[in-house]
């Protein structure tokens, strides 16, 4: 019996440790997988934030690569606008340069005039005063040789003038133009009355008109024909529609003496008063050119002249 129960409690024991072995076995198996979840957990992390950290540079160069572009586009912008600016007050500085030349020309040519008609004025008073005073010593024959000697001083004194004249710039201002006009078209629309050369005021790098152009004559006279019969004229060049041209002495662009604006105002307003005083004399007294005219009736303009003018204008041809 003792036998017996010695051999049940071994195998008691023994079962006992088995069975104590494969639990700690079994309890070893879950905490090697825990410690592998975690593992793989600390791995994925890892991974995660080395991820990040890569974006994370990437993500700041394109931000200044986007902050970059867009500064060198600011500044592309700025410098353009600069760019135009400063073309634009290049431009500006050449009209007004050629405007105030035309201008000192016309001023200098009008002073000549001015100072030759006060010595002509002053010669005449001291040879009125030089024949007087031979008369007086000499009588009726010297008298007639002094007449004769005075007028030869005064035919070349016209001779001298109408040189002068010659030399001189009689420059018109045309404005109120469309923009499609041309100096062929303008020299068209004042083919009756030609001017020796045509200005057209364009824009920068093209042959785009500004709305305005410089005439000039070589003559005073086709000047002022110019001023009187031209002026709210309708200019149609074909292009644009047609419409009233103003017709004025020049104004300039780039003197601001208070003399000249002042000499240039007197000038217009004498211009004006002209041209009403024209129309009131044709209301009163319509001449036969004018019916010819209502009739369709064309005269030819002789040296550009209009007929009716050539009896009145000196020096026509």
């Amino acid at each position: 019996m003792g036998e017996k129960t010695d051999k049940k409690r071994k195998r008691a024991q023994a079962t006992s440790e088995e069975v104590g072995e494969t639990d700690t076995k079994i309890e070893q198996v879950d905490v090697d997988k825990e410690a592998r979840k975690k593992l793989k957990r600390e791995e994925k992390q890892k991974k995660k934030e080395s991820k990040r950290k890569e974006a994370e540079p990437e993500a700041e160069t394109e931000s200044q690569v986007k902050e970059d572009t867009e500064a060198q586009k600011a500044q592309s912008k700025k410098e353009k606008k600069e760019k135009k600016k400063a073309e634009k007050e290049a431009e500006k500085t050449q009209n007004e340069e050629s405007e105030s030349k035309d201008v000192e020309m016309e001023d200098a040519a009008e002073e000549k005039q001015d100072e030759k008609k006060d010595k002509k004025k002053n010669k005449k008073k001291e040879k009125k005063e030089k024949q007087k005073a031979l008369q007086e010593q000499n009588g009726d024959a010297a008298n007639g040789e002094q007449d004769e000697a005075a007028t030869a001083n005064e035919q070349q004194q016209g001779e001298e003038e109408q040189y002068q004249q010659k030399k001189a710039r009689f420059i018109v201002f045309v404005g109120n133009l469309p923009y499609s006009a041309t100096v062929e078209s303008i020299q068209k629309h004042f083919e009756k009355n030609p001017p020796a050369s045509v200005r057209v005021a364009t824009e920068k790098g093209s042959s785009k008109c500004r709305g305005f152009a410089f005439i000039e004559f070589d003559h005073y006279d086709r000047m002022k024909t110019c001023l009187k019969l031209y002026h709210h004229s309708q200019f149609d060049d074909g292009k644009s529609p047609a419409r009233r041209i103003n017709v004025e002495l020049t104004a300039g662009g780039g003197g601001k003496s208070e003399n000249r604006k002042a000499k240039l105002k007197q000038k217009n307003q004498k211009l004006d008063e002209e041209r009403k005083r024209a129309l009131q004399e044709q209301k009163k007294q319509p001449s036969k050119d004018n019916k010819s005219h209502r009739n369709g009736g064309q005269e030819a303009w002789e040296g550009g002249i209009h007929p009716s003018r050539r009896g009145i204008v000196p020096g026509s041809y």
